[in-house]
Formats: C-alpha cells, sequence, structure tokens
C-alpha cells in the first residue's frame, strides 16, 4: 500500500484566525486533514507543507490541538516538519487464581486457558490481593511507541496553531 505524502494532507484555515502579531510573525489555526483508510503511516511522520500552513520560511511553533483523535497521540517533529502518530504499547495483566483457598463454588482452569465455574452466574474476582486471593496482577506500562509504517490511517482532522513566517 502506498505511505501518506504530503500531496495527500489538505488545510483548511479556521476563518479569523490569521493574523500578524507585533513581531510581524504569521498566526494562525487550521484543520489539518490526512488518511483516507487505504493509505499507510509515512515513515518519520505524516509529512507537511509549511507554505500551506502559511508559513512558507519557518514553522516556529506548531501546536496540536486535539492530540488525542481517532485513538492515537500525535507529535510535530520540527526537523522533518512532520506529525507522528504514536499509540500505547500493547501489555497484558496475569490473572492469579490462588491454589488453597476454601470454596463452595467449583470453579475450573482448562488448559485452553478458560477459567469458569460451575454455577450460570458470574464471579468478581477484585485485584486487590491477588496473591492470596486471586485476580488481575497489574502490568508496568509500556511507553507510547510510534506507529507502524505498515497501519492504515483512517481519516482524522487535527487542529492546529501554526506560528511563523
Amino acid at each position: 500500500m502506498a505511505q501518506i505524502a504530503a500531496a495527500d494532507v489538505t488545510y483548511a484555515l479556521v476563518e479569523g484566525t490569521a493574523k500578524n502579531g507585533a513581531d510581524c510573525r504569521y498566526n494562525a489555526v487550521f484543520d489539518v486533514t490526512f488518511g483516507n483508510g487505504t493509505l499507510t503511516y509515512t515513515n518519520g511522520g505524516v509529512p507537511l507543507t509549511k507554505a500551506k500552513l502559511g508559513c512558507p520560511t519557518v514553522i516556529e511553533e506548531l501546536s496540536i490541538q486535539n492530540s488525542g483523535a481517532g485513538g492515537f497521540v500525535y507529535r510535530f517533529n520540527h526537523t522533518a516538519a512532520s506529525v507522528q502518530m504514536y499509540e500505547i504499547a500493547s501489555h497484558v495483566h496475569n490473572f492469579i487464581m490462588a491454589g488453597g483457598v476454601t470454596t463452595t463454588a467449583d470453579f475450573l482452569y482448562h488448559s485452553s486457558g478458560a477459567i469458569g465455574k460451575a454455577a450460570a452466574t458470574n464471579i468478581t474476582v477484585a485485584g486487590t490481593a491477588p496473591a492470596t486471593t486471586g485476580g488481575v496482577v497489574g502490568a508496568a506500562v509500556a511507553a507510547m511507541s510510534e506507529v507502524l509504517t505498515s497501519a492504515t490511517v483512517t481519516a482524522v482532522t487535527l487542529r492546529m496553531r501554526v506560528v511563523g513566517w
């Protein structure tokens, strides 16, 4: 599949936001849209065109105002003039079924990994003391990682505030 290119990114100036400040820098807000469900993430981030953001020479500041859109976190890469996408790394939790506990219910742990009991009602085991009562064991949260270049990106619109000249 093709990766997202600069030509695949659209820019819409939010009306009434473009202005030059006292220091003559350009300052505006844009809705920037990319992704269509078939294009894949670009290595190093989705490329932006500085001139289409009103700053053909330098983007001094760029902030993404809705950085959690679509379940990802977005970060502007100043060096590459791109938007990098990050996701929480996958992780798993262990469930401990404590042995030697006196119980009135018949529990079953099947070799397939299924856990159940004879009665049709469910039981919730709080993970407060899994070493003695069983329950879910917390897992260390891994650092966020950049989205793989093989990942398809559905349409997302990010609101960005840009300052530059």
